[in-house]
């Protein structure tokens, strides 16, 4: 079986941008040489591929094997560079232009997942899913981009009593991505139900959980904060402050946090929001989460005191409606579910 690799640049991503006109006093790239390091111990090759005086020497490859390898060599050598590879005879894109790669990571990126609060971290992300079949996919694809910053290693996607083809769909994703693992509810157990399903069927160190409806892109909401959470060493739980929503649902979600921290007797914050990150070992058994919409609010309570707060834009539904667009009587109904929780877990 082939080994993994990572293929890394040298000049302006091993080195630092302009550190200087002459390539032997060229600065190293710390974080970048910590990623490598650490990419190295989870079982990655490093492969450094260059275009490094391709333009000089117009291409010949022989001038570049006989005069750029050995200064370069001896630069990472001196650096303590450790890698597997280094091949010269890359293309140059030119000063304005670009690489496309289907495989491509930027640097930020490569930063984040080998260096980030959450590197050699497993985790699982967890929808849980009632009739979503126009979201599947598209949710998949969205998910599928935060591979580039965390160690994702599954999805688990439970489908939650649907009626319409949403357990079809899942089983035909799954064919072609493994790290999909399908959980099946005959009946609707609530989305707090649901969602422990899966939570507590996940073997990841840290959880991420999310909805289906794509309102919140889980790695839109890294790079946002991308400088925010590289300022810790390790963390062990993210909460969401939804922004760009509308008038009305704000109204209703302020109003309830208001009710709900009186009777909690301590300031509740947005409780709602998606994509959460939760440190398993912080969660209780399953019994003692509720099984209907107050799981949040009781997710919130179990880490709010290990988490950090970020902002997140909040996007319109791809399909599928809110629980506060019902009547006037539904909303009167989820206000009254959410005290009562509140009261009851004193």
């Amino acid at each position: 079986m082939t080994q993994d690799s990572i293929i890394i640049d040298l000049d302006d991503t091993i080195t630092i941008d302009n550190s200087s006109d002459n390539y032997n006093n060229k600065k190293l790239n710390d974080l970048v040489h910590k990623a490598i390091i650490n990419a190295r111990m989870s079982g990655l090759k490093i492969k450094i591929f260059s275009a490094r005086n391709m333009r000089t020497y117009e291409g010949d490859l022989e001038k570049i094997e006989k005069y750029t390898r050995p200064l370069a060599e001896n630069w990472l050598a001196t650096n303590n560079v450790e890698y597997d590879e280094f091949r010269l005879g890359k293309p140059w894109a030119g000063k304005n232009g670009f690489y496309v790669d289907d495989k491509n990571m930027h640097i930020d990126e490569f930063i984040f997942k080998f260096c980030g609060p959450f590197y050699n971290k497993k985790i699982s992300v967890v929808t849980s899913l009632f009739n979503e079949q126009e979201n599947i996919k598209k949710m998949h694809q969205h998910n599928k981009k935060a591979e580039r910053l965390l160690e994702i290693t599954e999805y688990i996607y439970i489908n939650n009593g649907s009626t319409d083809s949403t357990l079809e769909i899942l089983n035909e994703i799954k064919k072609y991505d493994e790290k999909i693992k399908v959980i099946t509810n005959k009946e609707n157990l609530g989305y707090g139900g649901g969602m422990k399903e899966g939570i507590y069927n996940s073997s990841g160190e840290i959880i991420i959980t999310n909805h289906a409806d794509m309102q919140f892109d889980l790695y839109q909401f890294i790079m946002t904060n991308y400088e925010k959470i590289m300022e810790y060493n390790e963390l062990h739980a993210i909460l969401p402050i939804r922004l760009n929503r509308k008038f009305l649902e704000s109204l209703n979600s302020s109003i309830l946090r208001l009710i709900v921290s009186m009777f909690s007797l301590k300031k509740i914050g947005d409780f709602n929001g998606q994509p959460k990150f939760l440190n398993k070992r912080f969660l209780p058994s399953s019994e003692k989460l509720p099984n209907d919409f107050c799981l949040d609010l009781a997710l919130y309570n179990l880490v709010v005191n290990e988490a950090i707060a970020l902002p997140i834009i909040q996007n319109d539904r791809n399909a599928g409606s809110s629980s506060w667009s019902g009547s006037l009587i539904k909303r009167l109904q989820i206000f009254i579910r959410y005290i009562s929780y509140s009261i009851n877990r004193k």
